[in-house]
This record gives structure tokens, C-alpha cells and sequence, in this order.
């Protein structure tokens, strides 16, 4: 599983999560600094799981 990290979230965990998800990524790798719905649109499209600490990503 690959996880792409929200802007939320420090990009540490990239490096502290390695061995258990070595594809993950952080939003900036991509440049991608916009509204969660762009995000998670794109996690989607490139087969990564989104997470973040923003619980409004849910009402969208």
C-alpha cells in the first residue's frame, strides 16, 4: 500500500513508516498544496491512500 501525506502531517513519517510502506509520499513530492478534494482526486488516480488530520475531507 502506498500512503500519500496531507500538507497536515509532518513529512517524517515517510522515513518512520519506510519499511512497512516504502512507496509513500508526502503532498509536497508533488507539489500538490491544494484543497483536499484535488488530493484526494489525485491519490486516487495514482492508486494511493490519503491521509490526514482533517476530518472535513469526509463531507466532500
Amino acid at each position: 500500500m502506498k500512503l500519500l501525506f496531507d500538507a497536515n502531517l509532518s513529512p517524517d513519517l515517510i522515513t518512520l513508516l519506510h519499511d512497512e510502506f516504502p512507496n509513500s509520499v508526502h503532498v509536497f513530492t508533488f507539489n500538490l498544496e491544494k484543497n483536499d478534494l484535488d488530493i484526494g482526486n489525485f491519490a486516487l488516480e495514482n492508486n494511493f491512500a490519503f491521509v490526514t488530520k482533517d476530518d472535513d475531507l469526509f463531507n466532500l
